[in-house]
């Protein structure tokens, strides 16, 4: 699949240029470096990236696709040459690396996130919905639907349980996360009659609201809770 891809040719100049980095220090191995991290970032640009029918909704690629592509990568890359950085340099134990490596690749689930707003797309027919992500189709028809209506982000229990070890180390690490809790995106959720859920969040996804126009006309009952 094209956005699996496109994630394996960002990071195949990476981690070759982070081993480079771990064996030694000198001219030539930093100009390799950055040729590989070159040969990946254009790659990354240069696949294909997937088309975008004319009145489809879809998320913003700059703030769902590329910013967190980016984001996780430099913090993977960031995490793993400090954790080689500290065991090269001898002041450390080998486990503070282990540590910094794990949190770097902790960092790529940042990229799986851009995996899944990359394709994803809404698609609104006189019969339903149909919605596209990175596994596939799959159509909500009206006549399907038991009930549907606005919710607000909640703040899931992981990212609660997050904060509260983040404060043991250091308050400072709580902010984000406390920036996060008190977030108020909007979303829009779709119950059907054989009991699925599906929920489709509203934040940089354009013409959001034209899902709760179409929703609303079809006559579909709003969340009963």
């Amino acid at each position: 699949m094209i956005p699996i891809l496109r994630r394996l040719v960002l990071f195949s100049g990476l981690f070759p240029a982070i081993s480079l980095h771990i064996s030694g220090s000198g001219g030539v191995r930093v100009l390799i470096s950055l040729a590989l991290i070159l040969f990946g970032l254009a790659g990354y640009w240069l696949i294909p990236w997937p088309p975008h029918p004319e009145g489809s909704l879809r998320y913003s690629r700059t703030r769902g696709v590329i910013i967190p592509d980016l984001l996780g990568y430099g913090l993977c890359g960031f995490f793993l040459i400090l954790g080689a950085a500290a065991v090269s340099g001898g002041g450390a134990p080998a486990s503070v690396s282990l540590f910094l490596g794990a949190f770097g690749i902790l960092s790529l689930s940042i990229n799986g996130i851009a995996a899944w707003y990359e394709p994803y797309r809404i698609e609104i027919y006189p019969e339903g919905i149909i919605r596209y992500t990175i596994l596939g189709r799959n159509t909500l028809e009206f006549a399907d639907m038991e009930e549907a209506g606005r919710i607000r982000y909640d703040m899931p229990e992981w990212m609660k349980w997050s904060a509260a070890l983040a404060a043991l180390v250091s308050w400072r690490s709580t902010v984000p996360l406390l920036v996060q809790k008190g977030r108020k995106d909007p979303g829009f959720r779709i119950r059907m009659k054989n009991g699925k859920v599906y929920t489709i969040w509203g934040t940089a996804l354009k013409g959001f609201e034209t899902i709760e126009k179409a929703v609303t006309r079809a006559g579909i009952p709003g969340l009963s809770q």
